[in-house]
């Protein structure tokens, strides 16, 4: 009793009986699909019949499929589902939505493969490494993305982007990127300026998928992207406090002295107008309390009709590299996984560090588990390279260093 004036230190007697959790496409085009994961969890350590899970459809969008196909039904926009949960187990249920909705406006997009004189690239290196550059390498669309290596000379590499005025009710900055660095010593970190202002760290403003944790090394220290990414993130921030002001942007890697990770690639960066639908799915067992989860702000954006980003595809394989390193005039051997038994030869291509095409072999594909080997020519120079793998079409790209 919180007014007896005495201390007691037992648990209070509500226990939640179901964890609820709802994710779903974080982009879409005005006339696409969302696809929507509801992940239902019994918290108790008995069964529970007759869980029921509601998701009332946002406005602009239709079911796909019949209800009664996905153990359904549907009330209006209501689409309603009954599960039978044993001990702490979950379920996901999925579904798609066609959408039919207005679209956001673009007002600035930065692909790596247009509007590059927007772009001023900066670096504090006391070596001839280039800083970021466009590569061919890893693109989140199309063939090009921006790219900063990590590298061992614990440097700053800079890329300032203008992108406009910031415009709309909803304005927004998106973009993809795909960042492999030493976890809490390397940094990714992205700022933003108005009006040609001072530059101001932009994690306050992010609202989907913002720093990852800290990083300190060398005296630098504070928050940003750092480790690595399980694939192409989309980090989004709202901008609508800085509506009819200019916008200027930048991304910093800071490496530390620790080279053997990738770095970071950026792609798609887009200042948006946007348009986005919210959803919401609830949850509760039989004449117990509903809880509720909300799609992550701000939900589905929907895509411009001039955005010209369209990711290329997860990776289709996997891809182990060994020796790694490897040295001039030895031999690389690369173990290709998850590969089915059909379909055409291997292309293997070794590019630099700056996207030049150092070799090229093809290879028969013979298996689920592949061993194509590269000899690395006698006189190649040391440094850091890159083995892009092709099989029907799918690229996997993984970074190797060359020692004498």
């Amino acid at each position: 009793n919180r007014f007896d004036g005495e201390a007691a230190f037992d648990m209070p007697p509500f226990e939640q009986e179901v964890l609820i959790e709802k994710t779903g496409s974080s982009l879409a085009a005005r006339d696409g699909r969302i696809t929507y994961d509801i992940t239902v969890t019994n918290f108790t350590d008995g069964p529970l019949s007759g869980v029921t899970v509601t998701d009332d459809l946002p406005a602009g969008t239709t079911l796909v499929g019949s209800p009664a196909d996905m153990d359904a039904t549907q009330s209006g926009s209501e689409l309603r589902f009954t599960v039978d949960l044993a001990a702490r187990e979950s379920v996901t249920l999925s579904f798609e939505v066609a959408v039919d909705v207005e679209a956001s406006r673009l007002i600035e997009f930065q692909g790596a493969e247009r509007n590059a004189e927007l772009v001023q690239v900066e670096q504090t290196l006391a070596t001839e490494e280039p800083g970021w550059r466009q590569s061919p390498i890893f693109p989140y669309s199309g063939t090009y993305s921006w790219y900063a290596p990590n590298t061992l000379d614990n440097e700053s590499r800079i890329m300032q982007l203008y992108m406009g005025r910031i415009e709309g009710t909803q304005p927004m900055l998106s973009f993809q990127h795909f960042y492999d660095t030493e976890a809490y010593r390397s940094a990714c970190r992205v700022e933003f300026s108005v009006n040609s202002g001072a530059y101001q760290d932009m994690e306050p403003y992010f609202i989907r998928n913002g720093y990852t944790g800290p990083y300190d090394f060398l005296g630098q220290e504070g928050r940003a992207f750092s480790g690595r990414a399980e694939g192409y993130v989309n980090t989004v921030a709202d901008l609508s406090d800085f509506v009819g002001q200019t916008l200027d942007v930048r991304f910093t890697l800071i490496n530390s002295f620790f080279g053997a990770q990738d770095g970071w690639y950026v792609d798609d960066i887009a200042l948006l107008d946007a348009r986005s639908i919210e959803n919401t799915a609830c949850a509760s067992a039989a004449g117990g309390v509903e809880y509720c989860s909300v799609f992550s702000e701000p939900g589905t954006i929907i895509l411009p009709d001039d955005y010209a980003g369209t990711a290329n595809g997860t990776q289709a394989f996997e891809v182990v590299l060994a020796p790694n390193p490897v040295t001039s005039g030895g031999e690389l051997q690369l173990f290709i996984r998850n590969v089915a038994e059909v379909g055409t030869d291997i292309d293997v291509r070794l590019f630099s560090s700056v996207g030049e095409l150092m070799l090229f072999n093809r290879y028969p594909k013979t298996g689920v588990l592949d061993r194509p080997i590269v000899g690395i020519p006698a006189n190649m120079p040391p440094g850091v390279y890159f083995v892009m793998v092709e099989i029907d079409g799918e690229r996997v790209t993984r970074k190797v260093i060359v020692r004498r």
